[in-house]
């Protein structure tokens, strides 16, 4: 006994080639209309990327605008501050810091860390049985 499906297979076999003929031409018709184009990086970047969030990029351009209006309003020069205007308490803090910091490194080299201790199985997980003769 055939199946159902045996059966419309059967049927619409012969449809196959004109099905076959059709998807040629218009394989044949869409390669003819549009030439390939090489894509180049820069291009996929730009339409994958920037075009899609136009105004998350527009968000952050205008943020970086305002930043750097307020630092130029500020009157910030860029140069840091210099090593004589410190205060005595700042310039203590600062070499301890720098103290601590030559201490750390100069410790040598660390002692490997302990291996971890096994961790016990979920409860109804059994543990296998060791014999030893």
């Amino acid at each position: 006994m055939k199946t159902l499906r045996e059966l419309i297979l059967e049927k619409h076999r012969g449809m196959e080639p004109k099905l076959d003929e059709i998807r040629r031409r218009t394989i044949a018709a869409r390669a003819q209309a549009a030439p390939r184009r090489a894509w180049r990086f820069d291009l996929i970047v730009w339409r994958e990327l920037i075009l899609p969030s136009r105004r998350g990029w527009l968000v952050l351009a205008g943020a970086w605008l305002v930043i750097v209006a307020l630092r130029l309003g500020a009157g910030f020069d860029g140069a840091a501050p210099a090593a004589d205007s410190l205060t005595p308490s700042a310039a203590a803090q600062l070499a301890e810091q720098h103290a601590l910091r030559l201490e750390l490194l100069a410790s040598g080299p660390l002692a490997p860390a302990e291996a971890p201790k096994e961790q016990p199985g979920p409860r109804g997980m059994a543990r296998p049985i060791t014999i030893s003769a």
